[in-house]
């Protein structure tokens, strides 16, 4: 049995095995239109894929067999795609949320507490200054979902710092403030 040969566009980016194949057209598209012109930090979507530039290694046109799949996505990829759907929806979720609502979560508050202070509850007084900050604070930036961790400084004399609790906290707000920079 002989299949057709059919072109299609192929890029190879970093973190990835194999090959990722592109419609040709999406694929002369970014080659004529914005590889030229893109710098290496600039989000780059080409077909199922989206990046920065600097994280392709390489580009090339190609034959495939079309009973092959398009993309070569294993289950990792497939994962990866339904988190970033989730976290999405989830954003999404939150604001839809008024600012008000959006205050009462104290998630990132309570974890940051935590590290402050090795406590797990939040007293009272706190837990409603805190609201009354992130209040304001969703008010003037209503796409973000999570408050700034700076402006509880004030509510901080004696602590202790915990590095874990501030790496997930940093990886939490600088996603948060990616996700409104590109949206």
């Amino acid at each position: 049995m002989s299949f057709k040969k059919t072109k299609a566009g192929f890029i190879k980016t970093k973190g990835v095995a194999g090959w990722t194949m592109i419609p040709l057209a999406k694929f002369e598209s970014y080659k004529i239109n914005i590889e030229p012109f893109a710098e290496d930090k600039d989000i780059v979507n080409v077909g199922d894929w989206s990046g920065t530039k600097d994280q392709i290694q390489q580009t090339k046109i190609d034959y495939f067999k079309p009973d092959e799949p398009e993309t070569n996505h294993d289950e990792k990829n497939k994962i990866a795609r339904e988190l970033d759907i989730n976290y999405f929806n989830f954003r999404k979720h939150i604001n839809s949320m008024t600012p008000e609502k959006k205050a009462e979560r104290l998630e990132m508050f309570n974890l940051l507490y935590w590290g402050m202070t090795g406590k797990h509850d939040i007293p009272v007084d706190i837990a409603e200054q805190v609201i009354e900050i992130q209040t304001k604070f969703f008010k003037e930036n209503t796409k973000r979902i999570y408050c700034s961790p700076f402006l509880f400084k004030k509510l901080f004399t004696d602590f202790q710092i915990f590095n874990p609790a501030f790496v997930m906290i940093e990886r939490a707000v600088l996603e948060d403030v990616k996700s409104v920079k590109y949206s």
